[in-house]
This record gives structure tokens, sequence and C-alpha cells, in this order.
């Protein structure tokens, strides 16, 4: 990544995680949206399955980290909702569109969740709550996982794939500016 890559892609983080949450890498979202949990700074959400990726990542590379954040009865419970989870498969390239990429979706736009995570749905509402609202034991473990170093640098390589997608729908609309990329990211 070139210098100016890695600065547009900081202040690209500070841009969007400052609508996400006050909270910065310790950003949590409650379900408020159907989305189980959204956490981190670009608030990666269950309902999407694009935080299992993540804890997975952590589960597999740093194991200790999540044992020592997560009591000895959520633990096992977070592990067994991960377990249980399967990535969905690619989804089939989309046909050309005749359209701008720039121009407005035609359809309605919502966020549905996606068959592959529901069941971290369902997880969430079951474990993650107490009449409506967080379980402050849950939520203080969520924001001291997105707080680690190990979280942090998972949620940068996260970010590095819009980054990416940002890069390429500049050259696509052949504008090079920062500004562009902001809005792309």
């Amino acid at each position: 990544m070139s210098y100016e890559d890695k600065l547009a892609l900081s202040l690209a983080l500070n841009v969007s995680g400052s609508f996400e949450g006050p909270h910065g890498w310790g950003n949590i979202t409650d379900d408020f949206d159907d989305q189980g949990v959204s956490l981190g700074l670009l608030n990666q959400n269950l309902g999407q399955g694009s935080l299992q990726p993540l804890l997975v990542k952590m589960r597999d590379k740093h194991p200790a980290v999540l044992a020592n954040v997560f009591s000895p009865a959520h633990l096992p419970s977070l592990l067994g909702m991960l377990a249980a989870w399967q990535p969905p498969p690619a989804p089939p390239a989309p046909p050309p569109s005749p359209n701008n990429r720039l121009d407005e979706p035609t359809g309605p736009v919502s966020a549905q969740v996606s068959p592959a995570a529901a069941a971290g749905v369902a997880w969430a509402r079951k474990n993650l709550y107490v009449n409506g609202a967080f379980d402050p034991l849950w939520k203080s473990e969520l924001v001291a996982l997105a707080r680690t170093p190990e979280y942090v640098s998972l949620q940068i390589a996260a970010a590095g794939w819009l980054h990416e997608q940002a890069l390429s729908e500049q050259a696509a609309v052949g504008v090079r500016e920062l500004r562009a990329y902001l809005m792309m990211f």
C-alpha cells in the first residue's frame, strides 16, 4: 500500500468510524436494526455475517485473548455460536448493469439478515440481552475484545477490502481524488 493509500485509509476509517459511534474501535450497537449486535469501528454485525469472520479469526489465531476477555460462562457460548456458523457461499457475479454504477438502486434497499447469519442473530438475542437491553457483562466483554490490539488489527485488515473496493470504484468512474475515495469507501 502506498503512503498516500495508507493516509487515505486512515482518514476513511476515522470518518466512517465516527458515523458508527463515539467509542472508536470499541463501538457497540444493540439489536435495534435486527442485526443481533454490531461491534467495532465499522460496526461489523452478525446479521450481515461481517462480524463472524473476525470472531472466527480471533478464535483461531488468538484463543488466549478470548479466554482472557470472556468469562468462563460466556466463552463456551460464543465459541458454540462460531462453531455452528458457516460462511455463505459466494454469490454469483451480477450481470452487467446498463445503468451507471453510481445510479440509485431501482428497488427497495434493506439490511436483511443473511440466511447463514440468522443463527448468530438468534444466539445474540438469546444471550446478549436481558429484557431487550444489553447484559452489562456481555457488553463490557465485547467492547474489551474490540479494543484489544489483536482485534483492532483484524478490523484494519477487514477494512482493506473496503479500501480495494473504493480504489476499484474510483478507477471505474475515472476520478482519483481523496474526496472521491472517501465517498466510495
